[in-house]
């Protein structure tokens, strides 16, 4: 059975990399219901502070084009062989 799940332990850091630094995530300020642009270096500093002193939520990662994209079409291509393998 040649799959592999991915792995549970993937990290903010990892996903980073799949997808870029650079990357424009949207925001969403919980207290005052506003969003926000941000990218994905500034959340992940912000996520990792223990001194946090918003509580802010990721309304969406875009994906596609990405690095990481590329492993789930490669997942998900495995698993389904898999599945029509057993089925």
């Amino acid at each position: 059975m040649d799959i592999a799940l991915p792995s549970r332990t993937i990290t903010l850091g990892e996903i980073n990399d799949l997808v870029g630094h650079d990357r424009s995530i949207d925001i969403i300020d919980c207290e005052k219901q506003m969003t926000y642009k941000m990218n994905l270096d500034e959340y992940i500093e912000y996520f990792e502070s223990f001194e946090r002193n918003k509580i802010y939520n990721v309304l969406s990662l875009e994906i596609s084009n990405t690095k990481y994209v590329i492993l789930l079409k490669i997942f998900y291509s495995k698993l389904f062989l898999f599945i029509i393998k057993i089925g």
